[in-house]
């Protein structure tokens, strides 16, 4: 649920990978990629990455994200009248 609250409140597709534990480790290791030329750019990298069928995908629902709009203006009018208390 809360992935895709975060998509529909960024207007993002949001991914998120299975193997969180190693992600770290595959991150350094295509920065070295990079650094070496072997990849041209870290949009070679998310879209490898993305295109694992284990990853899960979540598109924002622009219904919802109209809602998240009109929530965030009323809360940006009501905490200065907040913030004092």
């Amino acid at each position: 649920v809360w992935c895709q609250i975060l998509a529909d409140v960024l207007k993002q597709e949001l991914y998120v990978y299975p193997d969180s534990e190693t992600l770290p480790a595959k991150a350094i290791a295509f920065a070295a990629l990079l650094g070496e030329g072997k990849i041209k750019n870290y949009g070679e990298i998310t879209e490898k990455l993305q295109s694992d069928q284990s990853c899960l995908r979540y598109s924002p629902d622009k219904g919802h994200s109209d809602e998240y709009d009109i929530i965030y203006q009323k809360y940006l009018k009501l905490y200065p009248a907040l913030k004092g208390m």
